[in-house]
């Protein structure tokens, strides 16, 4: 079982060693295809959720020669670079760009994606067969006839779980398409949107700032004081809605905001296509991205020769007794009998 690791620059390559368990995926927008896709909008607004890949553009790599030197980096260690598409739905206008950012990453070297849409995964299998596929989460395979429905297409190669189903769920989506390989969530950022899609949906309510801020343009320079005051007392509320001031020991990882699965992996693991296990901290700190990834790397090993109890005595011996309990950082609930 491999970690898939966010990562944004080529330097961020050099704490890992050749042969790890790992894989790094990262977006992609190099600055000459954000300029078509805006061209090809009717508004700068219609084109952003699409340009932005569902988030800010933040934490991504724009820059061609950056991505370049990541998969030398990258095939020098023999490490797996996934670039994500994570647009939910892709308008025909825009298949000619999506293309060219596809054909434009094979000509560097990359031909694994992370794609949404069922109709584009179609698209891309019979246009490029030389693409491989992990459907993002995004898709909500969330039953095994769905599984079975996206791995008929012969790009697709794993299928990426959403952040809300059980140990049981999760094993027998796998086990049910045994053909396919299946990735899920060890660690996540706590939100009660399990569908990820940050920038493209959460801009109709003021639960979210920074949505509101790249959707529909409202910062602090054109918004009134009750108006900012309501969306950072929002985003205070949801960034710290599982247990706030909760003990950050010695860690550098943002315990309050930490949902796990971690005690799930001896049960993954008895799953042989179930094959990795993602971090998803996409726009944080190295130093935390590197230290979930310790934790996962570490939660792996034991796992492969104990329990879930064991793994779970684990994390709170470093996390604390607390951690474990009352289920507010579990994303696989005691009531499916896991946790």
């Amino acid at each position: 079982m491999r970690v898939a690791v966010p990562i944004s620059n080529p330097a961020e390559t050099e704490y890992f060693d050749s042969g790890q368990d790992v894989e790094f995926f990262c977006g992609y927008m190099p600055e000459w295809w954000l300029k078509k896709v805006y061209e090809t909008m009717p508004s700068a607004a219609a084109a952003l959720p699409y340009a932005a890949n569902n988030r800010s553009i933040q934490g991504s790599i724009t820059d061609v020669e950056a991505m370049r030197i990541l998969v030398e980096k990258c095939n020098e260690k023999n490490i797996e670079l996934l670039v994500a598409m994570n647009v939910k739905t892709i308008p025909p206008q825009l298949y000619v760009r999506f293309d060219e950012l596809v054909e434009h990453s094979l000509e560097l070297g990359i031909n694994y994606f992370i794609v949404t849409s069922y109709e584009y995964s179609k698209h891309l299998s019979e246009r490029y067969p030389a693409v491989r596929i992990a459907l993002s989460c995004l898709a909500q395979t969330t039953n095994s006839y769905a599984a079975r429905r996206f791995s008929e297409l012969s790009s697709v190669r794993r299928i990426m779980l959403p952040r809300h189903l059980s140990a049981y769920e999760i094993c027998n989506i796998a086990t049910s398409n045994p053909n396919c390989e299946f990735e899920f969530f060890i660690f996540s950022n706590r939100c009660p949107y399990d569908d990820g899609r940050c920038n493209a949906s959460h801009a109709f309510s003021a639960i979210c700032r920074e949505a509101l801020h790249y959707i529909a343009g409202i910062n602090d320079d054109n918004s009134s004081e009750s108006l900012r005051h309501s969306l950072q007392t929002a985003r205070f509320n949801l960034l710290n809605w599982t247990l706030p001031g909760f003990e950050q020991a010695e860690h550098s990882v943002r315990l309050n905001q930490l949902a796990c699965s971690a005690c799930s992996v001896p049960i993954f693991l008895d799953c042989p296509n179930i094959t990795t296990a993602k971090l998803s901290i996409r726009g944080r700190g190295f130093e935390e991205r590197i230290a979930q990834y310790e934790i996962a790397s570490r939660v792996i090993s034991i796992a492969r020769s104990s329990s879930p109890e064991a793994v779970r005595n684990w994390m709170k011996n470093n996390f604390g007794e607390n951690f474990c309990s009352g289920g507010l950082h579990c994303m696989i609930p005691d009531q499916w009998g896991v946790c």
